[in-house]
């Protein structure tokens, strides 16, 4: 399901008070305890979002019983059932593959720093961005932005994952050098060539960079720019609020999908190996930091009905050696690819996105 489309469904969720007479509430006519309308079902006057799924050898909800016929199993299963399913204000950074910090004592182990970017929205090609299901309902607002309910949403997950993080920066003998927040948010300017701010996503950036800064990071922060057209959230080009330390933005020059069509709204219909020119931007919007592509092309995921075997030749030996080596010649000195390791997004969740869902 691509995630515009998840999005705009999930959306339709959304309790608009104005649309009561267009949307009537429904009853059965025996009781009015389980209501529904246009939006959702209603259950004691509450709305819900209903996240089900059969009873098979997996995830149970709708009760196949027989299928596991020791009842003393049943509690186990439906415990685990209910933590699939989503909850506001709880965390949980301690349990099984939640406890990221193992991470830090590896990667310190081999030798290596860290980039470490929470979010608090993170793409990584999952469902709604990372973001855990209850907060796309409608009910927390506008998202990613200054909204106030939205803020109150995030800022338990990102308070926490700052904390925890600080305690891994270079600063405390750790490996965490740079903390990115946010996620291709390019949304600093109305007009980024005339320079006319947007004040509600500049407030936002401000609030995350707060919240970073309260709760122990104190090594540069970052933003990675949806593209080059953007040129937001850097102090040389601009002394609007929400600036981060370092500007940086990324490029897939190819395809981020093995669907070439999925990619031309941004890189146009281009033969391949066309070579971009990121020189030029990064003296107008970043003269005096380093030229930072902090997502650049390491592969190209395969969406539904992509072709067989996926698009290896689109990163293949070839590609690699003229792209890399014309970053370099582009005054870049610090790439981040994009992906090293891709995995797999198991269900429906992103690798932060068990967090804030339960």
């Amino acid at each position: 399901m691509r995630l515009s489309y998840y999005l705009s469904f999930l959306s339709l969720l959304a309790w608009n008070a104005a649309s009561q007479d267009e949307w009537p509430v429904h009853d059965n006519g025996l009781n009015q305890v389980v209501q529904w309308d246009h939006y959702s079902y209603i259950i004691n006057g509450q709305r819900l979002f209903v996240w089900s799924g059969e009873v098979s050898h997996y995830f149970p909800l709708n009760v196949y019983y027989w299928r596991i016929p020791v009842p003393e199993l049943w509690i186990d299963v439906f415990q685990k059932v209910k933590a699939a399913g989503p909850a506001d204000g709880d965390l949980d950074f301690e349990t099984a593959t939640r406890d990221f910090t193992k991470l830090f004592e590896i990667v310190k182990e081999v030798g290596l720093y860290v980039l470490f970017r929470p979010g608090p929205y993170v793409n990584a090609e999952s469902n709604a961005g990372g973001f855990p299901g209850w907060l796309t309902t409608g009910a927390y607002g506008t998202l990613r932005n200054n909204d106030s309910r939205y803020t109150d949403a995030w800022t338990p997950f990102f308070s926490q994952i700052s904390k925890i993080v600080s305690e891994h920066q270079v600063t405390n003998g750790g490996n965490v050098f740079i903390y990115q927040i946010e996620n291709e948010y390019g949304n600093q300017w109305l007009d980024a060539e005339k320079k006319i701010p947007n004040p509600a996503g500049i407030e936002y950036m401000e609030l995350l960079q707060a919240s970073a800064r309260e709760n122990g990071i104190d090594v540069p922060l970052i933003h990675n720019n949806p593209n080059m057209r953007t040129k937001s959230w850097s102090k040389d080009y601009s002394d609007e609020g929400g600036n981060v330390d370092s500007y940086a933005f990324d490029h897939y020059p190819s395809c981020w999908s093995c669907d070439l069509s999925e990619c031309t709204g941004t890189n146009g219909n281009v033969p391949d190996f066309t070579l971009y020119d990121y020189f030029t931007n990064f003296k107008q919007v970043s003269p005096t930091q380093p030229s930072f592509l902090a997502e650049f092309q390491g592969g190209s995921y395969n969406p539904w009905a992509g072709p067989a075997g996926g698009c290896v030749n689109n990163t293949g030996p070839d590609w690699v050696n003229v792209y890399y080596k014309h970053n370099i010649a582009e005054k870049a000195t610090a790439i981040n690819v994009y992906m090293v390791f891709g995995g797999t997004n198991w269900g429906t969740k992103s690798i932060f996105s068990p967090p804030w869902s339960l």
